[in-house]
């Protein structure tokens, strides 16, 4: 249920990213999308597979949305409203880190410790989840 790919995160630097949208999404539906995608997520190997970084959705028990925005140039960065968008290099995170920033889908707005979250001062939204977890 994985897929291993590469996705170019700005400036023609490309990451492998191994997912588990298989089952959610085809090969087809992936390719030139403009993902939302962790780059300060500590590598890991997930089934023999080096993974450096991490595809964001919005999820519920049943459903799944990349979360994703066709608007902006490949690189944009993600911040909270009100907040700075943060320098390179990113410190790194573990996974567990990131599980414990609970993002969150409400009213099909992502939000992060309750403000919204931001793609070059557009809100981030979903177009089909209403209510669910950015994992």
């Amino acid at each position: 249920n994985l897929f291993v790919e590469q996705i170019n995160i700005g400036e023609e630097q490309l990451i492998q990213v191994v997912s588990g949208l298989q089952g959610h999404y085809t090969t087809e539906e992936l390719i030139g999308r403009k993902v939302l995608t962790l780059v300060n997520l500590a590598p890991a190997k997930i089934r023999g597979v080096k993974s450096a970084g991490m595809v964001l959705v919005a999820a519920t028990r049943k459903k799944m949305e990349i979360l994703e925005n066709n608007e902006l140039p490949v690189g944009s960065r993600v911040a909270r409203k009100g907040f700075p968008i943060a320098e390179s290099p990113l410190p790194e995170i573990d996974f567990e880190t990131f599980v414990g920033m609970k993002m969150v889908v409400e009213n099909h707005q992502v939000l992060y410790k309750g403000q919204q979250v931001e793609l070059q001062g557009k809100p981030l939204t979903t177009k089909q989840i209403k209510q669910g977890k950015v994992k």
